[in-house]
């Protein structure tokens, strides 16, 4: 089955948001750019399992309206968003969320995904207007994604003007600049072994660092340095993507659960720098 359809996977309790953002798409959905699918499409009297299941093996795009809502709907998180990671992972479908409400998102899947808005910023917690402002500039990212977002139209070359009867005409053409040989290849850096013990400074509102221990069969344990709360042992698991470059820790601290998500952008001395989904920045600097 061939994947051209955008899924909506929401929560029912959320249907005026949804209404919102089906709203902003109108002209291109009249167009048939986007072809939307959610479970309002399914007829009285249909299996409605089956409808899912086949909006689901038709998408091109998983869009996640992600509240509280939504991440306590056990048919949700079992049965929709599962196959919507799975397409992400194999079979190039593109994962897109959205934040509506103030909720634990970071204790979810969705997590390892970019959202398409800010999560601190969640679309309930804004005015009408400003909601109307941000579903615009989703919308435009989900056409990017579509490969329908208008290109700017080529500007065209100016006419030259008309040579005055009896002008001569040049004797010489300037000859056009040789185009600039094309810089070498930057050097790739090394790929990311995490084996090994690492102390990981965190840049954020406030700055903390960790001393890491990653073994091979996938667990971790540590300690990260607090100001005003000192030292605080931690321990879990580890998870690293070579093709997105993403590393994944999760586990206990002895004050509550944590998750961290922080994709690497490149090597530095002898250690690598990253950017947290959680917009703090990261170093990691190898031990042993």
């Amino acid at each position: 089955m061939s994947r051209d359809k955008v899924f909506i996977s929401y929560s029912h309790a959320d249907r005026a948001l949804l209404g919102e953002f089906k709203t902003m798409l109108g002209p291109v959905i009249k167009q048939g750019k986007v072809v939307l699918w959610d479970d309002t499409q399914i007829q009285t009297g249909a299996k409605w399992r089956a409808e899912i299941e086949a909006g689901l093996g038709a998408a091109r795009v998983g869009v996640l309206l992600v509240s509280d809502n939504f991440l306590s709907s056990g048919f949700i998180t079992n049965e929709e968003v599962p196959p919507l990671l799975k397409a992400a992972g194999e079979d190039g479908a593109t994962l897109f969320w959205i934040c509506l409400s103030p909720c634990l998102w970071q204790h979810s899947p969705v997590a390892e995904y970019q959202s398409a808005n800010e999560p601190d910023k969640p679309l309930d917690q804004m005015s009408k207007a400003k909601r109307k402002a941000v579903w615009q500039s989703i919308c435009q990212k989900l056409l990017r994604v579509l490969d329908h977002e208008p290109q700017p139209a080529p500007v065209p070359a100016p006419t030259p003007a008309p040579r005055k009867s009896g002008t001569p005409p040049p004797l010489l053409k300037v000859p056009r600049a040789a185009p600039a040989p094309a810089p070498p290849p930057q050097p790739q850096p090394p790929p990311f072994n995490p084996h090994g013990r690492w102390q990981v400074e965190v840049f954020a509102l406030v700055r903390s660092t960790l001393t890491v221990d990653f073994y091979p069969n996938g667990a971790c344990q540590g300690v990260q340095q607090i100001p005003f709360l000192g030292t605080v042992p931690f321990q879990g698991s580890w998870a690293y993507d070579l093709y997105s470059h993403t590393l994944t820790m999760q586990g206990m601290t002895q004050f509550q659960p944590f998750m961290l998500v922080v994709v690497l952008q490149g090597a530095q001395g002898n250690g690598y720098t990253g950017l947290g989904m959680d917009g703090a920045g990261y170093q990691f600097t190898r031990l042993a």
